[in-house]
């Protein structure tokens, strides 16, 4: 059987030159709001202006893909008729 031994527990100690005695606190005084609303603006306009590019070339894929499936659907039906209901 084993014996049960003790464990030893090593607590190192802090070095407490290198922590910081006072943390300082941002209450955004400093910030000017005008640069942050223009940031704010200018990112804004880029991504409604993406959607709308984005809108375009969806529409023009859609109009495309919806032309040439009705010319397939066109083809398959025509083919079933003539050859499923002779």
């Amino acid at each position: 059987r084993h014996s049960a031994s003790p464990r030893t527990t090593q607590l190192s100690v802090l070095d407490t030159s290198t922590l910081p005695l006072a943390v300082e606190v941002f209450d955004g005084s400093t910030v000017d709001p005008v640069i942050v609303s223009g940031a704010f603006w200018t990112g804004l306009q880029t991504k409604f202006i993406s959607v709308i590019i984005g809108q375009i070339l969806a529409t023009v894929v859609f109009g495309a893909v919806s032309t040439l499936a009705g010319s397939q659907f066109n083809r398959v039906s025509e083919w079933v008729s003539k050859e499923i209901f002779k």
